[in-house]
């Protein structure tokens, strides 16, 4: 929707691909970099786990299994509740909370309810986001707040 008017097209996969190729590159640009990061090879690598929901995208899917040498890419996970997880320990560091071990996520005082909790927090704010394009200042300060 832009100014009030709707528009739609239909895309063919090859289609949505090749719009998209740049952004999938920048996706496996930022994988090399986490790699690169954590000084870890990709060799090194026992399991590739998707997270988040682009990786639903079967080229993106592809991309990596490549860049993992045919590596199979581990999809018995729900991508978006992994992902609720990440930003629960990641909020939980911020906070403070983190000084226990990633590996006891529980014991930082996060419940699976709260990383629910926190998941609904997120998607009703980018939705809210998707809706006010325009918002102001104050009011993206008054969101920012609430989260």
């Amino acid at each position: 929707m832009f100014n009030g008017i709707g528009f739609s097209s239909r895309f063919t996969r090859a289609k949505f691909e090749e719009v998209n190729m740049d952004l999938f590159n920048k996706c496996m640009v930022l994988v090399e970099k986490c790699l690169k990061d954590a000084m870890m090879v990709k060799e090194r690598i026992d399991q590739v786990v998707l997270v988040g929901g682009s990786t639903r995208i079967p080229k993106v899917q592809q991309l990596l299994k490549d860049f993992f040498n045919g590596k199979s890419l581990c999809q018995n996970i729900n991508p978006d509740e992994a992902l609720a997880h990440g930003a629960g320990f990641l909020a939980a560091n911020i906070s403070g909370f983190g000084d226990q071990s990633p590996s006891e996520p529980y014991k930082m005082g996060l419940s699976v309810k709260d990383l629910e909790d926190l998941d609904t927090h997120i998607a009703e704010t980018i939705e809210w986001l998707d809706e006010n394009p325009d918002a102001e200042t104050g009011e993206l300060e008054e969101k920012k707040e609430e989260l």
